[in-house]
């Protein structure tokens, strides 16, 4: 199976990365004109047969005592492409494209219900963090 990853374009599919979204969260929202074109972020898929299956997403901050970091984000193979390679295809794809802009640290998080995931991650060498993530939702 070739595995190409690739960009995300304003002309890709709004519907096929619903359908992906929905295998990570319940009601996602998002459109694939802003994700494709916003600042700071760089969003990779791989298709095949002419759909999207693979997506991941690189976001960059600055952090006053760290320099640039990167979050990998919505990281999502289809359920039917699962344990092709896709996922490492994109986590080296981004994490590529992170050392080309010069961060000093990728950082990521993933439910601990995503077993293979977790599974991934620490294969990529990925460090399991001691610190707890907290959050506000403000709408």
């Amino acid at each position: 199976m070739n595995i190409t990853v690739v960009p995300l374009s304003i002309n890709d599919s709004q519907d096929e990365l619903q359908e992906l979204f929905e295998q990570l969260t319940d009601n996602p929202s998002f459109d694939v004109k802003v994700l494709a074109t916003a600042m700071n972020c760089y969003c990779a898929i791989i298709k095949q047969k002419g759909r999207i299956v693979s997506f991941g997403a690189l976001s960059i901050y600055f952090v006053p005592d760290k320099g640039y970091v990167g979050t990998i984000q919505s990281l999502v193979t289809h359920k039917d492409y699962r344990k092709c390679g896709f996922g490492t295809a994109i986590l080296i794809y981004l994490e590529s494209k992170a050392k080309r802009l010069g961060l000093v640290k990728i950082e990521l998080t993933s439910n601990p219900k995503r077993e293979n995931a977790r599974k991934l991650y620490n294969t990529l060498k990925y460090i399991k963090s001691d610190t707890s993530v907290f959050y506000k939702n403000l709408q």
